[in-house]
């Protein structure tokens, strides 16, 4: 059976309203400096582990307010294994290669600032590939749904800065990531292979499914969220869905999605769309070049992760100009016709992820 081979920790996260009695208020007279005192060091966030095969991984790291030389080392092993130098504010994708399958390896990686004497230390895990016939365990999450503010919130010389609806941000703000903090240190916890996210990762705080109305904006919310997913996204692989509340949905203008999908893929490294490669078959051939959808083999499982938001033209938000259908959600033929090839695969167990059911398209 397959709860025999594969242990699920099957974490949701939903708001359900706010009950904090609201930040404190000189905190509150200053968003700017709250939204950016936690990105002082010099890596702005945790590292972030992506794309695992049977032989490597990538680690995610993204400089802070200056530039830095970084390098990793892996415990047990005597040299370094990657280093690099980045600008302030760069995301850069280390390559670990050369690993053994199924095998778990922690790692540090040590910072150093190019122009200061400081140097700061981050530590973590990962697990190559799994072969058939091995157990792991993996957890899935969703609709997190942190908040991103509107541009004017950021701006330090904004005098009007008490109105109702900055109010309600700060506060949900401060209660879903606490949820949010709670969640992660629980998977954490559990140390397993891999962290899937369903979508609803962020939420605008305007309008309904309104689109991140700038490149700034969007690549604030997705930095946001890797600070929220904590030492759990240095611990464990992290795959993501893109859910409506994402910034990608099909209706929405392509330059106002580009904002949002632009900031996803430089800071959530999803699999990249793929050829049969002979020498590791992790990822099955195909997928999408915004890395929206994608397959790969762990264990005797085949994992499917489909993308319902951004290849749905139809607009879908529930307002009355709005004559979407259930029925109208799509893969879009490319992605629909990929699926029907990867679920010819023979993986004992086949398992699909997505945001929305599908209207049959």
């Amino acid at each position: 059976m397959l709860r025999q081979n594969i242990r699920v920790a099957l974490i949701a996260v939903l708001y359900l309203g706010c009950t904090h009695p609201g930040p404190d208020p000189e905190r509150a007279a200053s968003p700017f400096l709250l939204e950016l005192d936690t990105r002082s060091g010099l890596l702005a966030v945790p590292p972030l582990v992506g794309r695992p095969t049977t032989s490597s991984a990538t680690l995610q790291v993204v400089a802070g307010r200056q530039p830095i030389n970084v390098e990793v080392r892996i415990e047990g092993l005597p040299e370094v294994q990657q280093q690099a130098a980045l600008e302030a504010g760069e995301s850069h994708d280390l390559v670990l290669a050369g690993m053994a399958p199924g095998t778990e390896y922690r790692y540090e990686i040590i910072a150093h600032g190019q122009t200061t004497e400081s140097q700061e230390s981050h530590t973590g895990r990962f697990v190559t590939r799994r072969p058939p016939g091995s157990s792991f365990r993996f957890a899935v999450l969703s609709d997190t749904h942190l908040p991103v503010p509107a541009p004017e919130w950021l701006d330090p010389l904004n005098g009007d800065l008490f109105l109702p609806e900055l109010h309600d941000y700060l506060v949900s703000r401060l209660d879903i990531g606490s949820v949010t903090q709670q969640v992660m240190a629980s998977i954490r916890e559990q140390e397993v292979d891999f962290i899937l996210c369903l979508g609803d990762m962020l939420h605008f705080f305007r309008g309904f499914n309104d689109p991140f109305p700038s490149s700034a904006i969007a690549d604030y919310g997705y930095l946001d969220l890797r600070g929220h997913l904590g030492q759990a996204g240095a611990e464990a692989a992290f795959f993501a869905a893109v859910g409506n509340w994402d910034g990608e949905s099909g209706w929405q203008p392509e330059a106002l999605q580009h904002h949002a999908r632009q900031a996803r893929m430089a800071f959530l490294p999803n699999p990249m769309r793929t050829t049969a490669d002979p020498e590791d078959d992790t990822y099955l051939p195909g997928g999408s070049l915004n890395e929206d959808y994608f397959a790969w083999r762990w264990g005797d499982a085949l994992l499917m992760v489909l993308n319902v938001m951004s290849y749905t033209p139809t607009k879908h938000t529930m307002q009355p100009d709005d004559d979407g259908t259930a029925d109208d959600w799509t893969l879009g033929p490319e992605q629909f016709a990929w699926l029907e090839a990867t679920l010819a695969n023979d993986a004992r167990f086949k398992m699909i992820f997505i945001h929305h059911p599908v209207g049959g398209n």
